[in-house]
């Protein structure tokens, strides 16, 4: 819950030092095309998250980073990130968090993260 607003989420507080790391591997069908990594973030409600203290969210696929935000903020901010991929593979996404200043409450979360993208049937 984000802001009042519940949904489906990934946890992702980081660590004291370093970066949490969630990672999936995809396969992503050959038809599809127009790939967009749809997604939220924000801070769980009942964090005591201090103004000044931001997490580094950031978007990884094979490696390679395609996105990042830093935020603090205790409401869903919603993103569709468009991807470059190649389409017939298996890819691996990494959803990264790490905290710019104190890990303290920095409960990090990943909302509703989807690949969306149009068929060539």
């Amino acid at each position: 819950t984000v802001g009042g607003a519940s949904r489906p989420a990934l946890w992702a507080h980081p660590p004291v030092t370093g970066k949490a790391v969630i990672e999936y591997y995809v396969p992503v069908p050959q038809q599809v095309t127009d790939i967009h990594l749809n997604l939220a973030i924000g801070i769980r409600d009942g964090a005591q998250v201090s103004e000044n203290n931001l997490v580094a969210f950031g978007v990884r696929i094979n490696g390679i980073r395609v996105w990042g935000k830093q935020s603090n903020e205790q409401n869903w901010q919603n993103h569709s990130i468009p991807l470059n991929i190649t389409t017939g593979d298996m890819v691996r996404f990494e959803f990264t968090t790490e905290t710019l200043g104190n890990h303290r409450w920095t409960w990090a979360v990943w909302g509703n993260p989807e690949l969306t993208g149009k068929t060539n049937e």
